[in-house]
């Protein structure tokens, strides 16, 4: 069965020993005007819903070859001239204006996904034109995240790359608002002295009602309520907002959206890995609990921003990365010629311009 990729996608290496900082780089290139590298891919980005980190596969057959353009300045991922002493490994590049299918042109635009681990979503990607595999640079390199093709596999993990489906990527606005299934929006209320946070308001406008999310590196969040600037915190399993801690160490207050559909998620707390739900117990009506284990009817939130207008100025368009859609071959004259004598003969056409 031939291998079916996203359409599009974000990659990260699988290797953890190229963490730097407690980071972890997702596939970008460099942007940088006036550099000799220039469009070369690197693991520079630190968020995976960077825009620079996104790319589109086009499948080209059933064989699994497929062309990778970068989302951002649309151009297709191409191997670079030789620019090193050694001649097993080359540059890749997202900097080639068009697809080239042509397998015996240095400048083929073709490569491979090999699966090696479905459920990790572990890959190779291979150079089809020059037959090496992608790599990271080497540690001791001056560009130790750079992107190589190189002659053989090592498996070492320098070669494996993490393939994440950028559709399942949540994306939320900076201020958001909660809405339960019970239709009402999610808001701060003092209950027996503790700000619990209820589905109790039909109004977007109520000031407790407003959220600030503040997202991690790796997608996880943090949910600030901007009417007592306090921090979602899970206690026991009720949600309350009120911590003021700003470490990454108590995942209480960390939480992971999952997509449900465009507007809808499920927040799951890392403290104890259940998804909040609207949960009336205990005395409390229709509150927020980390409770289940997967998004059930009660546990899905849609998100809205809570704005009643919007302006947008200033908008620059970047026609140095501009996009042409709908190219077609024009044929402005065709003629034919046949030559039945013994002798060469030389044919010059001429355009006869007419002015009315």
């Amino acid at each position: 069965m031939a291998l079916v990729l996203p359409r599009f996608i974000v990659i990260n290496y699988f290797n953890d020993n190229y963490k730097k900082d407690d980071k972890r780089y997702y596939m970008g290139y460099i942007n940088e005007k006036g550099k000799e590298y220039k469009g070369y891919l690197a693991f520079t980005e630190t968020l995976a819903v960077s825009a620079f980190a996104k790319f589109e596969v086009e499948t080209v057959d059933r064989n699994g070859l497929v062309h990778i353009r970068s989302c951002q300045n649309n151009k297709y991922w191409v191997r670079t001239k030789e620019n090193n002493n050694r001649g097993d490994l080359a540059w890749i590049a997202a900097t080639a204006e068009k697809a080239e299918h042509n397998q015996y042109k240095e400048y083929c635009t073709l490569f491979k996904f090999i699966i090696l681990d479905a459920a990790m979503n572990m890959y190779q990607i291979v150079h089809i034109q020059s037959g090496r595999y992608l790599s990271l640079a080497c540690q001791a390199s001056n560009f130790p995240r750079f992107v190589v093709a190189k002659d053989k596999s090592c498996l070492f993990g320098d070669d494996i790359f993490k393939i994440n489906d950028w559709d399942s990527l949540v994306i939320l606005p900076k201020y958001l608002a909660f809405k339960g299934d019970n239709g009402q929006y999610l808001c701060l209320r003092q209950i027996e002295r503790h700000p619990y946070l209820q589905f109790s308001t039909d109004d977007i406008g109520d000031s407790t009602a407003t959220f600030e999310n503040l997202t991690t590196e790796d997608g996880t969040i943090r949910i600030k309520s901007t009417s007592n600037n306090k921090f979602w915190r899970r206690s026991p399993n009720w949600i309350w907002a009120d911590s003021n801690e700003n470490s990454n160490n108590n995942k209480d207050t960390f939480f992971r959206p999952i997509k449900v559909d465009y507007q809808t998620i499920g927040l799951l707390n890392l403290g104890n890995n259940y998804f909040c739900k609207r949960l009336t117990t205990e005395g409390k009506t229709s509150c927020l609990n980390a409770a289940v284990p997967s998004v059930t009817k009660e546990a899905k939130l849609k998100v809205e921003e809570p704005v009643l207008t919007r302006k947008i100025y200033d908008v620059k368009y970047d026609m140095e990365n501009s996009r042409v859609y709908g190219e077609t071959v024009l044929v402005m004259a065709k003629n034919s010629a046949t030559n039945n004598t013994q002798q060469s003969l030389k044919f010059r056409r001429e355009a006869l311009l007419h002015k009315y």
